[in-house]
């Protein structure tokens, strides 16, 4: 009987296993893997990062570009002498109401601002903006909206040419770009 039982009981020279350093080397292996693995992720992240952060700042300055383009080809007066950090002229699409929009930078964000200048003794009857009343004082100006048009412009540069040229810079993070169009306002004349 004691044979029978003897052939149940494992004895250490019987057993198989792994040495000390096999399990180091197989833990040394399984980190190397896992920190290439991890190392990878990063580097996915990172660049899908930066393709992004580029996909917006292109969209912002595109949908800028084109909104100040637009308006610059239907604007019927420029109000500011270029080359300038901003511009102003008289909106072309309702010729009737005299009004201005101006395009500004401010901390980091492209705004518009929609105004029209008027008297004191007639704040409702738009003027031109170079116009003055019979004492020689100049009209006031009635801002009418002022809103965000895009975002990441820390530069933003007109010239005049024959032609308006529109230089923007976008930052976002780490990525930079810059763009740049040239306008030809057919109905422009200078106030």
């Amino acid at each position: 009987m004691k044979k029978g039982i003897a052939r149940l009981i494992p004895t250490a020279v019987g057993m198989g296993g792994f040495t000390i350093i096999e399990v180091f080397i197989s833990v040394a292996a399984a980190t190397l893997i896992f920190a290439a693995l991890l190392n990878i992720v990063l580097i996915s992240q990172k660049t899908f990062t930066r393709l992004s952060d580029r996909a917006e700042i292109v969209q912002n300055g595109r949908v800028a570009l084109e909104r100040i383009s637009r308006e610059l080809r239907q604007a019927d007066a420029l109000v500011t002498t270029l080359p300038s950090f901003e511009i102003k002229f008289q909106d072309g699409h309702e010729p009737l109401t005299l009004n201005y929009i101006r395009y500004y930078l401010q901390d980091g964000a492209l705004y518009r601002e929609l105004s029209y200048y008027s008297f004191p003794n007639a704040p409702s009857v738009h003027v031109r903006a170079a116009d003055t009343d019979p004492d020689g004082n100049p009209p006031q100006i009635n801002i009418l909206d002022n809103e965000i048009m895009a975002e990441y412009i820390t530069t933003m540069q007109f010239s005049e040419t024959p032609i308006i040229t529109i230089e923007l810079t976008l930052i976002k993070g780490a990525v930079t770009s810059s763009i740049e169009t040239a306008i030809y306002a057919r109905n422009v004349h200078a106030l």
